[in-house]
Formats: structure tokens, C-alpha cells, sequence
């Protein structure tokens, strides 16, 4: 379809040749224009998926990094990412390892992105949110969760809302529910 963006969301997580290797098939296979990377992979994994891509592909796919999943509760984060730091701090440190990587967006929960949209340092990257949801909404396996306003609000360049649209008897009501809580002056 014209203009349509596909988002190959495979958060590559391996050595930097790998990875990169990985990026360029899926670009190249599925016509990607935006492929995700785990941060905790690094940054001459990240590094290396930017470079790949930058010269490998037709029109240039963007490298957009995960931070910490919205699944995880800070329990489970500390767990993985040790119990020295705040689940924003660790989100933080992986933001700034991903800008000096050259990727183009960071994926964070709605609970870190006004930290992030707000810092100096990381001006000018896309801010996706994934764990939103409308209040009351069936929150899933979703941990670390926001409204859709509270992101967009909270400077969110994109929100994902996922299976509150997706597995709603009525997708199309449900999407446009959300697009009225965001704004109410948006009637349908």
C-alpha cells in the first residue's frame, strides 16, 4: 500500500554482526522501514545495525531501541538489570547508549517517557510507547502501563496500543474511543 510504513519489530539482540545481518534480511525481505533492537544488546550491536542498514539498504530503515520491557515489573527488573538502580534509571542509561549508537527511536513505557522527551541530551529521537491504556481497560501482560493522553501528554512522539484495539469486538469503535480520549474535540 502506498505509504504505508512497515515496523518489523523483532528487538534483534545478539554480537553486532549478527544483528546486523539479521536487520539487513528483514529490511530487505519484508520492505521494513523501522526494525527494533534491544539497547541491552549494546552499542557496537546498535552501532552495527545503524551502519548496516545505513549502507546495505534501498531507503534507509530506521533503527528504533528498546529500553526495558512494559512487561516487566520493577521487581523482575531488578532481577535482570540488577537492584543498584531505579527501573528510570536503567531506562535512562539505555536512551543515551542508543543515541550514541545513531539509532532514530527509543521504545519506552509510558512511565519513563516524560523523563525522556524532557532531557536536553535526547532531543530529537522518537519516543513510542508501548503498556498503553485507556482507564479500565484490560491491562494484559502489561506491567508498567499509562493512559493514551497521559503519553502524548508526557511527549510520546507514537503510542501502541495494541490489544485494546486489536482484540475489541469492535476495533473500529475501540480506536476511535482512544482517539477521543486523546482528544475530545476529535468526534470520529
Amino acid at each position: 500500500m502506498l505509504g504505508t510504513k512497515v515496523w518489523v519489530d523483532a528487538k534483534l539482540h545478539d554480537i553486532p554482526k549478527t544483528a546486523a545481518k539479521r536487520a539487513a534480511v528483514i529490511t530487505l525481505l519484508h520492505d521494513a522501514r523501522i526494525v527494533t533492537v534491544h539497547a541491552s544488546g549494546g552499542v557496537p550491536m546498535m552501532r552495527a545495525v545503524v551502519d548496516c542498514l545505513n549502507t546495505s539498504c534501498g531507503p534507509v530503515p530506521s533503527v528504533w531501541a528498546v529500553t526495558v520491557l512494559t512487561s516487566l515489573d520493577p521487581r523482575e527488573i531488578a532481577r535482570i538489570y540488577g537492584a543498584d538502580r531505579t527501573p528510570k534509571q536503567i531506562v535512562l542509561d539505555f536512551a543515551f547508549m542508543a543515541k550514541e549508537a545513531g539509532v532514530q527511536g527509543i521504545i519506552c513505557s509510558p512511565q519513563e517517557v516524560g523523563m525522556l522527551s524532557k532531557h536536553p541530551d535526547l532531543q530529537g529521537l522518537k519516543l513510542v510507547t508501548p503498556g498503553v491504556r485507556s482507564t479500565g481497560a484490560n491491562i494484559g501482560d502489561q506491567k508498567r502501563i499509562g493512559t493514551p493522553k497521559q503519553a502524548i501528554d508526557d511527549g510520546a512522539s507514537f503510542i501502541v496500543v495494541g490489544s485494546q484495539v486489536t482484540e475489541a469486538k469492535d476495533p473500529v469503535a475501540a480506536f476511535n474511543a482512544i482517539a477521543t480520549e486523546i482528544d475530545p474535540t476529535n468526534m470520529n
